[in-house]
Formats: structure tokens, sequence, C-alpha cells
């Protein structure tokens, strides 16, 4: 700050040195005026450092403050921490989620060599179905590119039943924008998974957006230059992809996690955001919501395009480095005719194709026991285990009731429909009928949690149905296997009520021997 004294006074010295002689010969002609001028000049001057005194360490402060400022925008500006976050993104999002099936090599494949563009359209949130299969809903077919990438920004719940593709859809969007930002009016995608920042949230609801992703990325893509993200949300540069409201499974911390997400669209209002949900999660539509899309199904056309993309990435994978990739190509080829053929020789089988997570594991199953099971039975009992625990003991999800006893109660569940010849029942009297059977179980939980898993679903209002009538002819078919009660469909062998029950009998009969005997002939040994 001296030196800086000394500087002005120099300056004013240089400025005022032309005019000491005039002044000098005002002194000689008028000496009163010429000292007057003379105090006037020193009171000004003694003024002005005065002043000085009192402002030059503020403004000091100010220019440091300032330069500062400028130094963390030119920091942010000029770093690569956001080319390296999306190539992280590219690499983490690569592959196709396969995690949940049983008989499942080590094989997943890439993403793009087996992604088919999933179409959406536009529902009411109580409109959308929560059955793993069904029927094509009527509407326009849009893809989900249609609403992203305005100038007005969107927020947009994307709802879907069990496995039909929310996730990987999410998954697509983000490595798409990562690996063509240009052009984007938001190149900066982040996906973030609800169920692992639940806890977060719950204990601290005022954590920002910007924590929960430095909480994901980590030093993934290196070191992040001061308010990066906070920068990148605040001026519209990113598009924010949050997973899986429903899979938060306790209904307060859900609540919790959706007044989080509420904020959030309110904090960052020019951020695009995707919420994803099974419908029985989104009771509680968002507040800033612009639209409800519901996931539609595969179309035939996609299944056959999925499996010719799915075979030929196993048989790539499965040729050595620099291995002939035509006859690979040709190998997955005859693999997925042969598995088109089967499925369309057993129309019960094709029907569930539509929804990719039971397309998915039909391919795995037929892949790794170079056919599909025998029976529909034995890959039932396949899907059944993914539905109702193994995916949420991976994905770490806890559950009222064990597994395998949530598969015997709806086996007698459905047993008991069969012979009472009915397709659902209301809600209420089910709880009742649940709780008369095993009192130790929540009824309601219960229900709750195998509505998630899409096997039940809401028919009507509060009245509950197998989500396809082929599954309450399976679990029934299982429990007149486990309770030795074939006399019953003995009984009813002209009956065609029973009639496909009784086939499905008769196959989780030869399933459950070739278990019990060994692996199942055919099976390869990878």
């Amino acid at each position: 700050m001296q030196q800086a004294w000394k500087t002005v006074l120099g300056l004013l010295a240089v400025v005022v040195a032309p005019l000491l002689a005039a002044w000098q010969q005002l002194a000689q002609q008028r000496p009163a005026v010429a000292l007057l001028i003379a105090l006037a000049w020193l009171a000004i001057v003694a003024a002005g450092w005065l002043l000085w005194r009192m402002i030059s360490e503020p403004v000091a402060a100010s220019l440091d403050t300032r330069g500062q400022l400028l130094w963390a925008v030119l920091k942010r500006s000029c770093s690569r921490y956001g080319h390296r976050y999306r190539k992280w993104t590219i690499r983490a999002r690569n592959t196709v989620e396969a995690r949940g099936l049983g008989t499942v090599g080590p094989f997943v494949p890439e993403l793009a060599s087996v992604f088919i563009d999933l179409a959406v359209v536009s529902r009411a949130p109580g409109q959308v179905s929560p059955a793993l299969v069904g029927g094509i809903a009527p509407g326009e077919r849009r893809q989900i590119w249609r609403f992203l990438d305005h100038d007005r920004r969107t927020v947009l719940a994307v709802l879907g039943a069990p496995g039909s593709g929310k996730t990987t859809l999410l998954g697509h969007v983000a490595r798409t924008i990562a690996l063509y930002p240009r052009g984007q009016r938001r190149p900066v995608p982040v996906l973030l998974r609800l169920r692992d920042h639940a806890a977060a949230v719950v204990a601290d609801p005022s954590v920002t957006l910007p924590a929960l992703i430095r909480a994901t990325v980590r030093d993934a893509a290196g070191t992040e230059p001061t308010g990066w993200w906070e920068s990148r949300l605040r001026t519209g540069k990113c598009i924010a992809l949050l997973d899986g409201l429903d899979e938060v499974a306790d209904v307060d911390q859900r609540r919790a996690v959706a007044a989080w997400v509420d904020e959030q669209l309110l904090a960052w209002p020019s951020t695009d955001v995707l919420v994803t949900s099974r419908p029985h999660g989104y009771r509680e539509p968002l507040v800033a919501a612009t639209e409800t899309v519901e996931v539609l199904p595969f179309t035939p056309a996609q299944v056959e395009q999925f499996l010719r993309g799915w075979y030929r990435a196993a048989e790539r994978h499965e040729a050595s480095p620099d291995g002939n990739l035509a006859a690979a190509d040709a190998r997955g080829a005859a693999q997925a005719d042969h598995l088109i053929d089967q499925l369309a020789a057993v129309p019960g089988l094709h029907d569930l194709t539509a929804n990719p997570l039971l397309l998915t594991m039909i391919a795995n199953v037929h892949r790794w026991l170079d056919r599909l099971p025998g029976n529909r039975a034995a890959l039932y009992g396949e899907m059944f285990e993914v539905l109702l625990w193994r995916r949420d003991q991976v994905k770490g999800r806890p559950l009222a009731v064990p597994g395998p006893r949530r598969l015997e109660l709806l086996a007698r569940l459905a047993y008991d429909w069969m012979s009472e010849g009915v397709r659902d029942r209301d809600r209420h009297e089910v709880s009742a009928w649940l709780t008369g059977l095993d009192p130790g179980v929540d009824a309601d939980q219960f229900l709750a949690e195998t509505l998630a898993a899409g096997v039940l679903v809401e028919s009507r209002v509060q009245v509950l149905a197998f989500a396809h009538q082929t599954f309450q002819e399976y679990l029934a078919a299982r429990h007149v296997r486990d309770h030795d009660l074939g006399d019953v469909l003995a009984d009813a062998v002209e009956d065609p009520w029973w009639r496909e029950t009784a086939l499905l009998y008769g196959g989780a009969r030869r399933a459950a021997l070739r278990h019990r005997g060994g692996p199942v002939a055919g099976l390869r040994d990878r």
C-alpha cells in the first residue's frame, strides 16, 4: 500500500510540475491569491490522502476477491474436467444391466449392440399399466428424444412395468449425450440411482444435487474445479436422470426423496429432469412435472431385432480377439433363428417377449441350455425366482417375506383362484385371506411388494389379478405339484379351465425331477 501511495504522489508531481512556474509568477504579482491557492491545494491533497486511507483496504480486498472469482471462472472454462467426466459416463453406461438372472453365463452385452430404442406414449399416471406383459397402449408412439433439448426445460416422469427397460433407457440417454455433446443445449448428463442416495436425503433433506453428484462421481473424472457442477446446473447445461423412485422401498423414505426431488427442481430451474418409476411408486406426481409417459413393450419386430443383436454380440464375445467375426455372426444368426422358431411354436411364451426383462431371461436360458427348457414350467420357475427375490437381493432391497415363502403363498393363492374359477379378487379380501393363512405375514406389505414386482396388478381399482393368466396357471400347477394334488387335475381332465394348469403341472414335475437328478442335459460347460 505504501508503494501505491508513492506512485500516486509521483503521478501528481508529474501533473503539477508544469503548473509550478505559473504559480511562482502569480506569487510575485499577487501574493495573497497565490497563498490561497496553495492552501486550497494542500487541503485537497490532505482530503485525498485521508479518503485513500479510508477506502484503500476495502478496495484492495474487493480487487483481490474479483481476481479470485475471475481466476475460478477461467479455471472452470479451460478445465478438461467436463471432457474426462463424459469419458467416464461413456464407460460406466457401456453394458446392459443383467444382474439377478440365475441361468446366466459371464457374458453381458454392450449396450450399443443390443439396445432397442423404446417408444413411449403420453399417459396420465393412473392410466399406466403395472403389468409385465400386456397389449400396446393406444396413443402416438414417440421416442424419448422428442421431449429433450428444448429451450424450455423438461421435467418428465417415465413410468413403466417391472423389466420394461426404464433403467436401460436412461443409460442410453446418458451415454448418447456424452458421446455427442456438440449441438446439445444440455451436454452434461447426470444419472443417479435414487435408492443409493435415499439414506443421505433422509438424514439431511437440505443436501444438494451437486453434493449427490460428487458422491456418485467421486474422483472418477479427476479433480473438479471449484463450483463446476453448480455452474453447469445454474446455466442449464445439465440433464439429470433420476432412476428408480419406486425402488426406495420404505414409504416414508420414498416421500422424503420425492420431496427432495421437488426441491431440486425449484433450485435448478434450467436443468432437464427425467425421473423413472414403476406406476405404484408414483402416487404423488412431482410438482414441476411437465408430462408423464409410459414405456411401451417391444413390438414383434423389436423382439426379433433384439434377439439377433443379442446373439451376434454373444458369439462375438466368445470368439478369440483375432477370430473370424463373420463365422461368429453366422452362428449368432443361426441361434437367433432357432429361438425365434421355438417362440413361434409356443404362443404362451411368445406373449412374454414383449417385456425386455423377460425376453432377456428367455435368451439367457436358451443360450446356456442350447435351447429353451423342455417346458414352459421350467422357464417360468426361473422367471419367478428373478421377479420375486433375486433382483431384490442384488439391489439390496429388504423383503418383508423371504422369496421362497412369497412364491409358496402366491402359488396357494393361484390354486385357490383356479379352484374358485376366478381371475381376480378385491384387495381387502386377498389381504384377509393372507392374514388367515399366515398371521405372521404383514398382508399389506406382502401385497405391496408383489405389486411392485409386477406379478400381481390392480386390474381395476382395489381389485387384484395376476399380471398374465399363464402366471396364475403356472403357480397353481406348482402348488399342485408341491402338495401332491394331482388327483384334482385328473378329476378335471375334461375341463378347459384347468387345461393349461395340467400341462404346466406335468412340466413342473419333470423339471423338479430333472433338477433333483443333476444337471440338465445339454447345459453348456462354460
